[in-house]
């Protein structure tokens, strides 16, 4: 592996870029996209796109990756690099993309149609708002886009063109609360969340067919040890390849919550703070098809993956859209992130003989 991709890559991994917080990350993108020549331009959410020529491309192949990361600013980006694989935290997910993204465009600046997007707001908090700042962008001058390729770090042969759907909800429990002592028997918001995640997980928290997930990410509540909570809450999160079972979950796990509610004498509240329906491009289309091909060549075992990632978005607009993967890497999301040196070669060419498939049109 060329020891410049390497560099590019550890210095994109050891800056800190949690949600809503990539500004620095994105300028040293912009400025790398600029002195490749690239007409470089960030929009009010520090997307970062970049082409070639004056104008906008009247058709549009975009290809993006996002630069936000899960860790916030108190997690270490500790590089640890031996002879076949690197270790630091957003490593696999998403700065190999990045990485990526960035060698491409330095090596195929003058293709006429691409748009290079590096990408803010992907992650959970984010609720994909930069990609739809960005797609908004693009349309809103008139142009069209043709294809859109996300990329992401793991795992190489990866194609994603189910984007799956969620449900993610706020749950505030209130209660009148006490003196843990004086009145034992005095409801607890804390205890009352703590059964009802309890009741939720045991009860819906993964099916196989159609693959649905449950989650709670967080959970908060109360002052004091010595008080019986009168207020919490927890976050929970629905996934679901199929619309009618991620809705019927949802349903369940009100359900489930409101019965242990009633029984405690608590108040409870739920507040969306998003929802998407499950999205896909048929799996004869084009784009599909150019992916497989190119795989096919390099002798890549393609991995058909639903999963939400930016390609969502433009799935839910009609457009044509997908998800492919740099390199192969583990434990997405923890500390002990990592992926393979062996591969990203071919990972590269993979992007290169993709993007040169889309430009010429020909036949998957």
């Amino acid at each position: 592996m060329d020891r410049s991709f390497i560099e590019l890559l550890k210095r994109i991994s050891t800056i800190p870029s949690p949600t809503f917080r990539e500004k620095e990350k994105g300028e040293l993108i912009a400025s790398l996209l600029a002195r490749a020549g690239l007409r470089v331009c960030r929009d009010e959410l520090y997307n970062v796109l970049a082409w070639s020529g004056e104008e906008l491309p009247r058709s549009v192949i975009l290809i993006e990756a996002h630069m936000d990361t899960v860790f916030d600013e108190s997690v270490p980006l500790n590089w640890v690099e031996d002879d076949g694989t690197i270790r630091c935290p957003s490593v696999a997910d998403n700065s190999v993309a990045l990485a990526a993204l960035i060698t491409l465009a330095q090596k195929h600046s003058n293709w006429p149609d691409a748009v290079f997007a590096a990408t803010t707001r992907e992650e959970g908090p984010g609720k994909g708002e930069g990609m739809k700042r960005l797609i908004e962008g693009i349309l809103g001058a008139g142009r069209e886009i043709k294809y859109s390729i996300s990329l992401e770090g793991i795992p190489q042969g990866r194609i994603t063109y189910t984007g799956i759907g969620s449900i993610r909800a706020k749950v505030s429990i209130e209660t009148t609360g006490g003196h843990p002592w004086l009145e034992p028997a005095a409801p607890s918001a804390v205890h009352t969340a703590a059964a009802i995640v309890s009741k939720i997980v045991d009860s819906s928290g993964y099916r196989e067919s159609p693959k649905t997930t449950v989650n709670v990410g967080t959970i908060c509540g109360g002052t004091l040890p010595t008080v019986r909570a009168s207020e919490s809450h927890f976050t929970l999160d629905i996934r679901s390849v199929d619309r009618e079972s991620l809705h019927k979950t949802f349903d369940l796990c009100k359900r489930l919550a409101g019965d242990i509610c009633e029984q405690a004498k608590a108040c409870m509240n739920w507040e969306i703070i998003s929802s998407r329906d499950p999205v896909s491009l048929r799996e004869d289309h084009e784009l599909i098809g150019y992916i497989k091909k190119v795989h096919r060549r390099l002798g890549i075992e393609s991995q058909i993956r639903p999963a939400a990632t930016n390609a969502s978005l433009p799935l839910s607009m009609g457009l044509a859209a997908a998800t492919v993967g740099v390199c192969d890497g583990g434990k997405t999301h923890s500390r002990e992130e990592w992926i393979s040196k062996k591969g990203i070669e071919r990972g590269m060419l993979q992007l290169e003989y993709l993007l040169d498939l889309l430009q010429r049109g020909d036949g998957a």
